[in-house]
C-alpha cells in the first residue's frame, strides 16, 4: 500500500470501528497499482475508491484516468491524493 498516511489512517480508524470495509490493492514491482487488479478489487458494496496520483518516493505514477472512468461507469465515488503530483 502507498497511500499517505493520512487516508490510510483515517480508514482504518472507520474499519476499527465497523463503520466501513476496506480493501488494499498492492503495488506491482514497478510500485504502480496496476488499474485492472484496482477495478477487480471493488465489490458490489463498494461506495468510494481512493488512489494517490503519485508517490514523493518512488515517482510512481497510478493509473488514476483508466480507474476513475471505470467508477463512474458503475456510480462510484472516485477520490484521488494529487498532493505529491505538484
Amino acid at each position: 500500500n502507498v497511500e499517505h498516511p493520512a487516508i490510510t489512517q483515517y480508514l482504518q480508524s472507520l474499519e476499527s470501528q465497523g463503520v466501513i470495509s476496506v480493501s488494499y490493492v498492492p503495488v506491482n514491482k514497478e510500485g504502480i497499482v496496476p488499474a485492472q487488479d484496482m477495478i477487480q478489487a471493488i465489490q458490489p458494496n463498494t461506495i468510494l475508491v481512493t488512489l494517490m496520483l503519485a508517490n514523493n518516493e518512488s515517482g510512481a505514477l497510478q493509473p488514476i484516468q483508466q480507474v476513475s472512468q471505470y467508477c463512474q461507469t458503475q456510480n462510484i465515488l472516485f477520490h484521488t491524493d494529487a498532493a505529491q503530483a505538484v
